[in-house]
């Protein structure tokens, strides 16, 4: 890219967004378009990931220019979570230009990044992002109609996924943004399906919580099918939930969060599906989350996204005391968060 693109991505107002920071946007085609470009600029470890709305049989598009070759994107399908899912599309191995049909309805994630060694040396980029879906939409189904219950051949459970780093799902007591909020539901909850329907131009589905049986409505975007085998497990862990959360138990625990800073407490909730399997989700001092999965009373993977840069996770066990470290953070998660006993 010249000089005159690098001025001109300026004089848009496309300022270098902080360091180590994950932008998600939303984009929307203006009215009567197949297509938009976006443009912004990253800087090391920062990256921008743009969800795009599509549907089975479309055809999606992208195509990326950068005035630094360090600077690649990757295509993530419905579902599937940039550091953490596996990729549809790697720029850097498969090029600057994307064409795909696309086999799966929902949101699509496209991540703009700078490659681990330029991001290393704080490099820049300025990119222009020009992103189309052609082909037909398949037709919208009757807003009275329940088109997704078990009767009618949809699943009968639901799993959430989809969800930013950290983020949860709000259950609501309507098919409505504006409904009241119920509960906020993490990644991997396992709900009964009680059918969906369109409103408001998009899909809600009433569901079923384990534990308390609270009943309500959320996006279905963010619903891939389970099994009953995921519910009953979620279910026989015997654990309630807490009022107004989806979590079975939350509390305080030991934490830092960078190098040298003392142990403090911080807030934590934990979603156990028995076998000592379970999510536990710590908020730590500055807003930030981290999920923690464990697997048979052992942490084996956290939530760390491109922006962690280096960040690995490591576990050892001291007593009852799982001591993890990602990066700089440090966690002490005792046995009995994870198992409940």
């Amino acid at each position: 890219m010249t000089t005159l693109f690098l001025v001109a991505m300026l004089a848009l107002g496309f300022g270098v967004a902080s360091a180590d920071e994950v932008r998600r946007e939303r984009v929307r085609f203006p009215a009567g378009t197949t297509g938009t470009t976006v443009s912004g600029n990253i800087k090391g470890y920062d990256s921008v990931e743009y969800q795009v709305g599509a549907t089975a049989g479309q055809e999606m598009t992208a195509s990326l220019r950068v005035d630094n070759p360090v600077a690649y994107f990757n295509v993530f399908g419905p579902g599937d979570v940039p550091g953490k899912s596996t990729a549809l599309f790697i720029g850097s191995s498969e090029g600057d230009d994307f064409r795909r049909s696309l086999d799966e309805s929902g949101d699509y994630t496209i991540q703009v990044f700078i490659m681990r060694a330029g991001a290393r040396r704080g490099e820049t980029a300025s990119y222009a992002l020009r992103i189309g879906i052609t082909g037909a939409s398949p037709a919208v189904a009757d807003p009275t109609s329940d088109y997704a219950d078990g009767l009618a051949g949809g699943p009968d459970f639901w799993e959430l996924a989809g969800l930013a780093a950290g983020d949860t799902l709000n259950l609501r007591s309507g098919p409505s943004t504006h409904a009241a909020v119920l509960a906020r539901l993490p990644t991997g909850t396992v709900l009964r399906n009680r059918g969906c329907r369109m409103a408001g131009g998009q899909r809600w589905c009433e569901v079923e919580r384990t534990g308390d049986e609270t009943r309500g409505w959320v996006a279905g975007r963010y619903l891939r099918e389970a099994g009953a085998a995921a519910y009953a497990a979620q279910a026989e862990t015997g654990d309630a939930l807490v009022p107004g959360t989806a979590f079975n138990a939350t509390g305080s625990l030991p934490c830092a969060s960078t190098a040298g800073e003392p142990m403090g407490e911080c807030p934590f909730g934990v979603i156990r599906r028995g076998g000592g399997t379970a999510t536990v989700t710590i908020t730590l001092p500055d807003g930030r989350t981290r999920s923690i999965e464990f697997e048979n009373g052992n942490a084996v993977s956290a939530d760390v996204s491109a922006a962690d840069g280096e960040k690995h996770l490591g576990a050892s066990r001291e007593a009852d005391l799982n001591l993890i470290r990602i990066g700089e953070e440090r966690y002490e998660v005792p046995d009995v968060v994870v198992s409940g006993d």
